[in-house]
């Protein structure tokens, strides 16, 4: 009966292949590591929706993978690959695939929502503007230690990662608005009342030397 499912389903996603597609961003795609991850992504970002309906847009963001794609043109059967993808996910208990409306249908779990989270922390990034205006953004993080050691140990290699300068022990500069992902991270630690973000218009001038010629050198501006 599942051999039938899955042949059921290669057949419909084949037919929506030539459609066109959006793709996970190039900051997403430089952390996907497999197949799994990028459906597990792209049903995740659909919600409840019909397996086949994102077929072109898990077919784009195959391509775009280059160990994916390599296996894609050995085999040329992407429909079957989207297919088997789906069918490793259920097993996994990541999602749920039932018939609706004449279509089988996809969603995540409980279990495929927290692997998701997961992806989406290791993956996270600051977005850069094309042109730097010149200003800086602060992290203040002033975390009781006694307290909350392990997140502020976790939250201190994490925003390393994100690529900010320690300018001091509880102080962190980046020249790009790093907002969303101190929040991200914050909230997941369960730290993030002792997270400010701030914008300084101004800095010493020593600072900003300091901090213009490391990111220069680092090419981040």
């Amino acid at each position: 009966m599942k051999r039938y499912y899955k042949n059921t389903l290669a057949a419909a996603l084949e037919k929506q292949l030539p459609e066109k597609a959006f793709l996970l961003d190039q900051s997403q795609l430089e952390h996907i590591k497999s197949a799994s991850q990028i459906v597990l992504a792209l049903v995740g970002a659909a919600g409840v929706v019909a397996a086949a309906a994102i077929a072109p847009n898990i077919l784009k963001s195959f391509k775009s993978v280059k160990a994916i794609s390599r296996s894609l043109r050995k085999n040329n059967r992407p429909a079957e690959k989207i297919a088997k993808t789906y069918y490793y996910l259920k097993e996994k208990g990541y999602v749920n695939m039932y018939l609706k409306g004449g279509e089988i249908t996809v969603e995540l779990t409980g279990e495929g929502k927290k692997r998701l989270q997961k992806m989406s922390y290791e993956a996270l990034g600051v977005p850069k503007t094309k042109l730097w205006d010149g200003k800086w953004w602060f992290v203040l993080a002033d975390i009781p230690t006694k307290e909350h050691r392990n997140q502020a140990d976790s939250f201190r290699r994490k925003i390393r990662m994100l690529g900010l300068y320690p300018l001091q022990r509880t102080v962190w500069v980046y020249p790009y608005d790093p907002t969303d992902a101190i929040a991200f991270v914050s909230s997941r630690l369960l730290i993030d009342r002792f997270v400010t973000v701030l914008r300084a218009d101004r800095l010493d001038q020593n600072d900003e030397k300091t901090l213009r010629d490391y990111y220069k050198r680092i090419g981040v501006i």
